[in-house]
Parts: structure tokens; C-alpha cells; sequence
């Protein structure tokens, strides 16, 4: 069941990957601001983390957050200093108004 609009209290930043190049054909990735929002950040237990393991991988969290269009698996979020690759996004009940994520934890 997705979390009521006052359960989304958690302030969550979008991130999406830059690649930068430097003069010697080598580069780096930075990670640039794509939005701030609110959204419920919760840890999956039991039933729903086997579930979710088995459609993506090893899925540790769940967040949910208002419909934002061209949030992709490629991004990432951050909540303080804890950072969480994408690594599913479903449109819940296909009616553009809340997002799932499901997310990974990065150590």
C-alpha cells in the first residue's frame, strides 16, 4: 500500500551521473542535482525483499514519492550521507500520481 502524502517526510536528493572528460582521454563521474523531494524511504523485510530481489537484483529499500516524470535507473538518491542506486522505477497503478523506487543501498 503506498504511504499517505504526509508519510513522505524524508527529504530525498535526485542525482544523475556526469562524465567528465579531462585532456588525456581519461575522465571521472560526478553526480549532478536533478531535484530535491519528499518522499517515505523504508528498509524491505522478509516476503517483499525476497519478491523484490527476485524482479531486480538485490533490492534492500523501497521509496515512494509524487510522480515525477524521467526518473530512470540510472540515477541515484540521497538521503544525508546514505546514497541508494535505482534500481527499479514503477509508475504505481499506471496513473501518473506516485512513483515506487526500487532501490539499493551503496556501502
Amino acid at each position: 500500500m503506498s504511504p499517505t502524502i504526509g508519510q513522505m517526510r524524508k527529504r530525498i536528493r535526485i542525482e544523475l551521473p556526469q562524465r567528465i572528460g579531462d585532456s588525456s582521454g581519461g575522465g571521472f563521474i560526478t553526480w549532478q542535482l536533478v531535484d530535491t523531494v519528499w518522499a517515505a524511504l523504508d528498509p524491505l523485510t522478509g516476503n517483499e525483499a525476497v519478491q523484490a530481489q527476485r524482479v531486480a537484483g538485490s533490492v534492500t529499500h523501497q521509496a515512494w514519492m509524487r510522480y515525477r516524470a524521467g526518473i530512470t535507473p540510472e540515477m541515484r538518491l540521497v538521503f544525508g550521507i546514505r546514497r541508494f542506486d535505482i534500481r527499479m522505477v514503477i509508475n504505481h497503478q499506471e496513473r501518473g500520481r506516485r512513483l515506487r523506487l526500487m532501490l539499493e543501498e551503496r556501502l
